[in-house]
């Protein structure tokens, strides 16, 4: 089963001087990237140049020893789906080693998501407020779950969906590629139909 099509364009918008947005399309590997550099921070551009550049480096081997020895029938991505979580995890921790080196990078950062696409599955993995969606039938579905300061108030029930929209804290994430803390990764699985 086909994905149908893909593409990809980064805008800088109406708020910001310069774009911060990366992307990395393999339909060859059926891996999608997305990074949006921290706006607030130094170098989120350069941030999101290097989850796009070197992500799908440590990918690749991944998804060609993935694409030789997966046996699941349950899911395509049982095998994978925690060596890319480590992958992301071991990205994040290079990124904030580069900004460690260079004083001038200090708290650059990036969102990221990591979507792969097999055999009418779509496996997505990411850290940040950058989102990953399903198109089906003209209904976008959101994937997944933003790590940001307003959708824990939302989930825990102190503010609305739409009083989340007007915030102070709409802009600040909790999870980001090049965080000092331990980089924690969603990762969520769903299948095709067609439509």
């Amino acid at each position: 089963m086909s994905m149908g099509g893909y593409g990809g364009v980064t805008h800088t918008g109406k708020v910001r001087e310069h774009n911060e947005d990366s992307l990395a399309l393999r339909p060859d590997l059926g891996l999608y990237i997305v990074a949006d550099g921290m706006g607030g921070a130094a170098r989120g551009d350069l941030a999101s140049k290097i989850v796009v550049e070197t992500l799908p480096a440590l990918v690749e081997p991944l998804l060609v020893e993935f694409d030789h020895g997966s046996e699941s029938t349950l899911s395509p991505f049982l095998d994978i789906k925690e060596p890319v979580v480590d992958a992301i995890k071991q990205l994040s921790i290079q990124v904030r080693d580069t900004a460690a080196r260079h004083p001038e990078f200090q708290g650059m950062g990036s969102t990221v998501v990591l979507v792969l696409v097999r055999d009418g599955h779509v496996l997505a993995a990411h850290m940040g407020d950058s989102r990953a969606y399903a198109l089906k039938n003209g209904e976008l579905t959101r994937l997944t779950r933003d790590h940001s300061v307003v959708q824990f108030l939302v989930e825990s029930g102190e503010i609305s969906a739409k009083d989340a929209e007007s915030h102070p804290a709409k802009n600040q994430i909790t999870q980001c590629v090049g965080m000092e803390e331990e980089p924690l990764p969603d990762v969520m699985e769903a299948r095709f139909q067609p439509g």
